[in-house]
């Protein structure tokens, strides 16, 4: 009789891949940006929700270095086996969604300032001052966030080089250091890199802001909590129960401090020291989104509240609904001066037009998303799948 096979081991999932409630929190940070566009143009620019909704973008920006540690670190390697798969999913996420909002700006805008897409096709208009905010403001994190997935697979590889250097062996504090100081490090280089390409630039006020060079530290920090989490969810390390609850009182606590700085610093006179303390300040911000991130990550009233079943579907249309607010004319702006207008006359508070302004832009992106963006991605995943390995 023939021995009975063993049943095949079931596959082991990323460690990022099964916490709902980091979606949820990428539809927290949606939520906060959105209303950020649409409040502004609504008469509400001077209310404090509305003014500090940029606090989504450093969300955003952790949360990707965060997930891209949990979901890619230890498999990256630079060799073709890693990289063809990772650019293509990057390419299929990113790229289909952008090119219809780019071509319905293209042909519904007049005059078009045809140099100004061309930069923008590759994603390449967030390195110059011409072309970062041509089309619509919001548009620069973008290549941000683009030139953050072009480096991650050799941003791990160096890490990991570097960590067998500072911690050859396998503990996990020593890790923990090494992998802080691999960051720290990666982070100088960076920085006297955008350094050097300044010059070549020097009257771009916004070059630090508006390109990886200087937003680089806000995925970093996002990377050491990802690899944090992953340690913890791996059983490497453990936390008191109550740590997800306190990290989110912390959260809370922190941002109220830093709302209230930047308040009391926007008061003074401007000066070019003033714009780089204002500009480490906002940056703070990812440290908070840290916290966060760390509470969503852990059993804590803010996991529940993110995994809500509407944050996870605003997770999940959450780059749909980011680029049609940014889209040709700037909907959002016509929409909420339209509605501002329109509620005024009958007697409305403007956060009523601001709140139909935000139902009908999720409205569009729920459309665009199930009837262009996932068709889409499908097909293109398909007919690359036909073609095999390569």
């Amino acid at each position: 009789m023939a021995p009975i096979s063993p049943a095949p081991a079931p596959p082991i999932r990323p460690p990022g891949e099964n916490i709902p409630a980091l979606t949820g929190f990428r539809g927290f940070a949606a939520l906060i940006v959105l209303l950020n566009h649409a409040g502004q143009f609504s008469g509400l620019a001077d209310r404090t929700l509305v003014r500090y909704g940029y606090f989504g973008v450093p969300c955003f920006f952790a949360l990707s270095g965060a997930l891209f540690a949990l979901l890619y670190f230890k498999p990256a390697q630079a060799t073709g086996g890693f990289l063809r798969p990772y650019y293509t999913a990057r390419f299929i996420r990113i790229f289909p969604v952008y090119w219809l909002v780019l071509a319905l700006f293209a042909f519904t805008t007049a005059p078009v300032d045809w140099i100004a897409v061309l930069w923008h096709v590759p994603m390449a208009h967030g390195f110059f001052a011409d072309y970062r905010h041509a089309i619509n403001v919001p548009m620069w994190t973008l290549p941000v966030e683009c030139t953050f997935y072009l480096l991650v697979p050799w941003l791990f590889v160096s890490m990991r080089a570097l960590r067998r250097r500072l911690a050859p062996e396998d503990n996990g504090r020593a890790l923990h250091w090494a992998h802080a100081v691999s960051i720290a490090g990666i982070s100088l280089a960076l920085l006297a890199i955008g350094a050097g390409l300044h010059t070549l630039a020097p009257n771009d006020t916004d070059w630090w802001k508006g390109t990886l060079f200087g937003r680089f530290p806000q995925f970093g920090l996002g990377v050491l909590t990802g690899l944090f989490l992953a340690d913890l969810r791996s059983g490497k390390i453990r936390v008191p129960r109550a740590a997800g609850n306190g990290c989110a009182i912390a959260a809370g606590a922190l941002i109220s401090w830093q709302v209230l700085a930047l308040e009391a610093f926007e008061a003074l006179p401007e000066s070019a020291s003033g714009r780089w303390f204002a500009y480490a300040l906002k940056s703070s911000l990812a440290v908070t989104a840290c916290l966060l991130i760390l509470a969503a990550a852990t059993p804590s009233v803010w996991q529940r509240v993110l995994a809500s079943r509407p944050l996870l579907y605003l997770g999940a249309i959450s780059y749909t609904l980011y680029i049609l607010q940014c889209a040709s004319a700037g909907p959002v702006r016509v929409l909420s001066e339209f509605a501002a207008q329109r509620f005024r006359e009958f007697g409305f508070s403007p956060w009523t037009g601001t709140a139909l302004t935000m139902l009908a832009c999720l409205a569009v992106a729920a459309v665009v998303h199930h009837g262009f963006e996932k068709p889409v991605q499908h097909r293109l995943k398909h007919a690359l799948s036909r073609r095999g390995p390569a």
